[in-house]
């Protein structure tokens, strides 16, 4: 992202987990923590919201987690699935690496 850029949209950490819910995607609060303390996702970043500083996730978490849970369920290990994604904080997924679809910018 460069300066004077918008910030992607932002969920808080309920929105995000609901989000893969609907999408069939079963993530908890500890998932998320987890994969962020060895790496596989990036951590949230930290903004106000409805009075309170919260960790707020990019939409475009969305389908790398969504990968990576699938990748897990498969039976592989987080290093491989890590390669597999090919985490990069500083870029955003334009397609989603799930279904082929484009993502909103």
């Amino acid at each position: 992202m460069n300066p004077g850029d918008p910030e992607p949209p932002l969920l808080t950490k309920d929105e995000f987990i609901e989000k893969l819910s609907a999408w069939g995607i079963d993530v908890n609060y500890r998932n998320l923590e987890d994969w962020q303390l060895k790496g596989a996702i990036p951590y949230p970043v930290r903004r106000r919201h409805d009075g309170a500083t919260r960790a707020m996730y990019p939409e475009w978490m969305l389908p790398m987690v969504t990968r990576l849970k699938q990748i897990l369920d498969e039976g592989s290990s987080l290093k491989s699935a890590k390669q597999a994604i090919g985490v990069d904080a500083n870029k955003r997924l334009a397609v989603c690496p799930c279904c082929g679809r484009e993502l909103d910018e």
